[in-house]
């Protein structure tokens, strides 16, 4: 990694592409293989020669014209001069090599050539101090007291200078991103943020899919995590110079969401804090026709992933890091968010006269001032030969419906036909706030509805399990 980042002395030629003079002159030195953005590091010629005006001045005779720098003067110079010597030095490979060996924590800086920045400094100080020598010269002596034609030759001089680093340090158009305003944002920020004010974002973290992981390019990465500063929430998701091992990993265990392998590598980092999901199906390599006809209802379908709405085009779920259990046995369950979010019991079986039978395990639900979302957790309990359609009725405080979310289970993309004995299918469904609720299963061809029973084998009155919030 050092050999590849490190400095060639042909870098010292090299200025910045966006440079309007010196760019296509040195354009030949930027053509070497393995050169990077890093590796731009000439560092002008004004500031080279203000700097050696400075080693002269320190370093000329007592009597001398030039020695116009007090003892105190020369010793910065000395200690610049080693300083920046150093630093240079540190650029290239074999040293820099060496300074990691004998302390490790050097490693900090793990590109090479930015050990140009301190030389830089020195670089810098070292010119100011040629600059002022060079002033001193035009001046008959130390303590003579300069006239207008002394100060008039003095601000010419800077003037002079100041322009020619200008003029050769000047790079346009500057390569910058467009970064949208706050108000420009994805509304899943805005609702993220607002989440941030009703609990600490220190609690919780949020990742997004897809990651960008290198060899792609990472830069997409950036927008979130400037969109993360909304509300100052941890994000798994980054973007830098370097792509940790665990975040490559990562990506390529969830590269198949939402497959069961990626269920799995989001409940492990639910047990780390992370609380939400983004989704962005619009987002390549997602597929937005894909996420419409199967991938979002494959998603819902596990217990995992609690849907918390839609914003814009975005997906925002909650991550449960219990999986089934939080329906199973949700007497274990000891974390505070999800102790207050874990479902209710059921345990309702209805049967058809073919005699399949499915069992409502668990129900959970999130009143709202005008919605409400209601997720049911349903079990095959044998192999089901038909589809079965699931209602969800609205009752008012008399007992009358007021509205309806009617429908096969996931938007029908996951028929009772297609369940697996023993697999926990959740099921959400948003519909008008009423009283209470009614839930159950009928078929679709006649409309009967399968019977309901109790755990202990008594029918369940009008064949619906009844919620009341």
């Amino acid at each position: 990694m050092a050999a590849s980042l490190a400095a060639h002395p042909s870098d010292y030629l090299a200025a910045a592409n966006t440079n309007l003079i010196l760019g296509p002159l040195t354009a030949l030195s930027r053509q070497r293989p393995g050169f990077t953005q890093e590796n731009t590091l000439y560092p002008g010629l004004v500031p080279i020669v203000l700097a050696l005006v400075a080693l002269v001045s320190a370093a000329a005779r007592p009597r001398s014209i030039l020695a116009q720098l007090n003892v105190g003067v020369r010793w910065r110079v000395v200690a610049l001069a080693l300083a920046g010597a150093c630093a240079l030095a540190l650029t290239f490979e074999l040293p820099y090599l060496t300074l990691i060996r004998l302390v490790p924590h050097a490693q900090v800086i793990r590109v090479p050539a930015r050990w140009m920045i301190p030389a830089s400094f020195a670089l810098s100080a070292l010119a100011g101090i040629g600059l002022s020598a060079a002033i001193r010269w035009l001046r008959p002596s130390p303590n003579h007291m300069p006239d207008m034609a002394e100060n008039r030759r003095t601000w010419v001089l800077a003037a002079v200078l100041v322009a020619l680093i200008v003029l050769e340090s000047l790079s346009l158009p500057l390569p910058l991103a467009q970064a949208h305003p706050s108000e420009d944002q994805q509304p899943v920020y805005n609702e993220l943020k607002s989440q941030a004010v009703i609990d600490s974002p220190s609690r919780w973290g949020v990742i997004e899919l897809p990651m960008y992981v290198a060899p792609q390019p990472e830069y997409p990465e950036t927008k979130r995590m400037l969109s993360s500063a909304a509300g100052w929430w941890g994000l798994v998701n980054g973007y830098s110079g370097l792509t940790p091992l665990r975040q490559t990993a990562l990506a390529q265990d969830v590269s198949g969401f939402p497959d069961p392998a990626s269920m799995e590598a989001l409940r492990g980092l639910a047990n780390q804090g992370v609380r939400y999901l983004v989704v962005h199906p619009d987002q390549a390599p997602l597929d937005p026709a894909a996420w419409q006809d199967r991938d979002r209802w494959s998603a819902e379908s596990d217990a995992t992933l609690r849907p918390a709405g839609q914003w814009g085009s975005a997906y925002l779920y909650l991550i449960n890091p219990y999986g089934d259990q939080l329906v199973r046995d949700s007497g274990s369950v000891t974390d505070p968010f999800w102790s207050h979010l874990r479902p209710q019991p059921a345990n309702v079986i209805f049967s058809s006269p073919a005699n399949d039978k499915i069992s409502l395990l668990a129900h959970s639900v999130t009143n709202g001032a005008s919605q409400t979302q209601i997720v049911l957790y349903w079990q095959a309990d044998t192999p089901i030969t038909e589809d079965f359609t699931v209602f969800v009725h609205s009752l008012d405080a008399s007992g009358v419906i007021v509205a309806q979310a009617d429908g096969p289970p996931l938007a029908g993309i996951y028929p009772t036909s297609t369940w697996q004995p023993g697999r926990i299918v959740q099921d959400t469904r948003t519909l008008p706030t009423g009283d209470s609720y009614l839930v159950g299963l009928y078929n679709p061809l006649d409309g009967v509805r399968l019977s309901a029973l109790s755990p202990t084998g008594d029918a369940v009155p009008n064949d619906a399990f009844h919620i009341v919030p």
